[in-house]
């Protein structure tokens, strides 16, 4: 539900915040629409080993993007398995939203884990559109290797796209 979440993630929908980024597409283009819809500004970038970030910012004052930071601290867009069991308790990823978080999937539970990028989660949660819808569409399909995820595991995508986390343009494609 997009407004719980937005009521628990109030940050989520803050204008001029500072981001870092992961090292991909998926994270590039969540990165561009985070700038385009509420003027977030890139401070940093992390390619998983290596953090580049201006030393004037705190780090723990950007939010994550593309990247599940376990840190209550530190706001984080996310989408990896971060539980490998139901029981599993992971306090520091309070402040992480992740699809999988939300619905409570864990590695148990595989098959149904999110296959969406990062991208795909905040198009929904903005209830936005593309514009350009043939080349946007061909970058989100893209973006994490959702087109791969869509041939491998169709049942699970398909059911993401109708009951979960609605992108009419994957949707109108599938």
């Amino acid at each position: 539900n997009r407004i719980e979440i937005a009521q628990r993630y109030p940050w989520l929908l803050q204008r001029e915040r500072r981001m870092i980024i992961g090292n991909d597409l998926d994270a590039l283009l969540s990165a561009q629409f985070l700038q385009h819809t509420l003027g977030w500004s890139m401070a940093g970038f992390y390619n998983y080993s290596t953090l580049y970030v201006d030393p004037a910012i705190d780090p723990r004052e950007c939010v994550w993007v593309d990247l599940d930071i376990h840190d209550p601290a530190c706001g984080s867009i996310g989408h990896h398995i971060l539980r490998p069991t139901p029981t599993d308790r992971i306090p520091g990823h309070r402040s992480s939203v992740n699809p999988n978080l939300l619905r409570g999937i864990d590695q148990t539970d595989f098959t149904h884990k999110y296959p969406l990028g990062t991208i795909h989660f905040l198009l929904w949660l903005h209830d936005a559109r593309a514009r350009n819808k043939r080349a946007c569409t061909l970058l989100l399909w893209l973006a994490d290797s959702t087109w791969i995820n869509a041939q491998r595991y169709r049942a699970n995508v398909r059911e993401w796209l109708t009951n979960w986390i609605s992108v009419p343009e994957l949707l109108d494609t599938f």
